[in-house]
């Protein structure tokens, strides 16, 4: 029987090609078979140059016949067709093709998502004149500015938008949340937020009486800490100040427990708070508070501050065995405690702004397509558009999230179920669009779970046919080794964590790493000449530099290595590209 073909495929290896080559022995089976592929990408521009590497390969077979590039494929294909049974094949599907253009089903995914919308404006509510919204930075500011007007008639809202402003002056920072507002506002557009299930996002007094409730006990906790943490500071200081020696040089290891008592207990950061190797061994041992060669009246100066420092050292931190944890807790709530409220209020408005402007957010048609295939017959969903697909096609599968798969999956189980062919192709190693929902561990495992393991067959495309021999072979070496490394490192974090919590995704924790990098070998091109290729890595290393002085230097030597790749290694300044992390840099 048909199985769903996931290809692991590494940059260079002809990803483009496998979907070309599929789609084309689908279609040739039928003439109008074409009509029931669907293939999807995820820019205009794959999708465009996929639809000419298609007509431009039947064009060919057309004209060039055994000489064509896949006659050679459909020959192993199809060994009962001879060439001129082929060639008729081949006219009948370009001209098809041209024919039925709007039949021709190679489309980014959000295209293909609002195509369907466009189909059920009426089952979802929406008039049928509706707008696909893609700037969502003005949605942004309109809901944000809605939000402000809605301060006026729910005192709740604005309690809660009072509180987070004193929040905000309590940890020393400016009072005017609106920036940070703005930023919450782009995470109801995220599919982790859509994700999450609310009923009824309406709340009645109690519930909001309740939620202050909460909030209140959560500053208890946080004031009754800090509070203690404040005293112990405040006594520390009245001792040194009692033997002058507040500011006074008594050793390194002795200026690190003072900094420690005076400053690190209170500066409100959680790293900070617990202490260093100097402070943990200096507990009830007297020689770790000064140096050896320390002067007589520097060792009597400490010693007399040891009998009266050492128990309030001590008390910190039997304080931070009984409540450190607690804290900790209630201090990360309340960090975040004013952003969901925030975010149920802008998500409350949305609904309304919807409709107000007849639009839908591009972040929204993937979640409706979602809802309505959950709740129907997944191909009839799909025929209404006016188009049954028997097969689907799916490239750079390690960008597509949750919410697309939801969609496709039931297709493709559907498809499966009627003995067709489908396809995915993706490389979890240029997983780029997280940011969207992208979910690589759909490649990894995810898939395999939820289709099923018999329904499923694992290819490699292994072959690099971009790059040159010294590029591919440093890119070996990298890939194993650098994985290898990680595993290791990400290891030795877990041996903290039982068995059972190893077990993720279906593999364990402690190989995901290797798995997810374990079809990384690429061979070179048989009888092909891929001699050459040049790989350069300089790390800068510097003890103790600081982020400007490292900068700095990088900034001495780009413009010098530009120049020297112009000038002496005779590339032009379009074959360079700068990668940095930041717009800033």
């Amino acid at each position: 029987m048909n199985k769903l073909t996931i290809y692991k495929a590494s940059a260079g290896s002809g990803k483009t090609h496998t979907l070309t080559e599929e789609f084309l022995k689908l279609a040739i089976i039928h003439p109008d078979n074409f009509r029931h592929i669907l293939a999807v990408t995820f820019t205009n521009k794959a999708a465009e140059e996929m639809k000419i590497r298609i007509l431009e390969a039947l064009n060919e077979l057309v004209e060039q016949g055994s000489a064509a590039g896949f006659y050679s494929v459909f020959r192993k294909s199809f060994p009962n067709y001879n060439e001129i049974d082929l060639l008729k094949r081949a006219r009948l599907v370009r001209d098809n093709i041209l024919h039925n253009y709007s039949f021709f089903s190679i489309n980014t995914i959000d295209s293909f998502v609002q195509k369907v919308i466009r189909a059920f404006t009426f089952e979802i509510g929406v008039q049928s004149g509706y707008r696909i919204e893609l700037d969502t930075e003005r949605v942004v500011e309109e809901l944000t500015e809605l939000l402000s007007r809605e301060t006026d008639n729910n005192k709740y809202l604005k309690d809660w938008l009072i509180n987070f402003a004193h929040h905000k002056i309590d940890d020393g920072k400016s009072w005017d949340f609106r920036a940070e507002i703005k930023e919450l506002a782009k995470e109801i557009f995220k599919e982790q937020f859509q994700s999450l299930e609310t009923e009824n996002t309406d709340k009645d007094d109690d519930e909001f009486v309740k939620i202050f409730d909460y909030y209140k006990d959560l500053q208890k906790i946080k004031k009754s800490f800090t509070g203690k943490l404040r005293k112990y500071s405040q006594k520390t200081r009245e001792i040194l100040i009692k033997h002058n020696a507040l500011d006074q040089n008594l050793g390194r290891n002795f200026t690190t427990i003072r900094n420690y008592l005076l400053k690190g207990i209170i500066e409100n950061q959680d790293d900070k708070l617990l202490p260093k190797i100097t402070v943990n061994n200096a507990v009830d041992n007297i020689e770790k508070w000064y140096a050896k060669t320390a002067s007589a009246s520097v060792k009597n100066t400490v010693i007399a501050l040891y009998h009266e420092l050492n128990p309030i050292l001590k008390d910190i931190l039997d304080l931070f065995d009984k409540d450190l944890a607690e804290y900790i807790s209630a201090n990360n709530i309340l960090s975040n405690f004013h952003a969901f409220g925030i975010l149920t209020s802008l998500a409350e408005l949305l609904p309304e702004y919807r409709q107000n402007n007849n639009l839908l957010l591009i972040s929204d048609t993937t979640r409706i397509l979602k809802e309505l295939v959950a709740g129907n017959d997944a191909p009839f969903i799909y025929e209404k558009i006016g188009n049954k697909y028997h097969h689907l096609l799916i490239d750079e599968f390690q960008d597509t999230s949750g919410f697309q798969w939801e969609n496709f999956k039931p297709l493709i189980k559907n498809s499966l179920s009627e003995n067709n062919a489908n396809l995915i192709v993706g490389d979890i190693k240029q997983s780029i669009y997280r940011w969207r929902g992208g979910n690589w561990r759909l490649l990894l495992t995810g898939v395999e779970q939820e289709i099923g393991k018999y329904y499923i067959e694992d290819k490699n495309l292994d072959t690099n046919w971009r790059s040159k021999k010294n590029i591919i072979d440093f890119n070996n070496y990298i890939f194993k080794n650098a994985a290898t490394i990680c595993q290791n490192i990400f290891n030795a974090k877990l041996s903290s964590l039982s068995t059972d919590d190893l077990i993720d995704f279906g593999k364990e924790l402690s190989e995901i790493i290797l798995n997810s990098y374990k079809d990384t070998y690429q061979k070179l091109p048989e009888n092909k000449d891929r001699k050459g290729g040049r790989v350069h890595i300089e790390f800068i290393e510097k003890e103790g530099r600081s982020k400007a002085d490292y900068q700095e230097e990088i900034l001495e030597k780009l413009p010098k290595t530009i120049e020297h790749l112009i000038l002496e290694r005779r590339y032009t300044a379009g074959d360079i590209a700068v990668l940095v992390r930041t717009n800033q840099q």
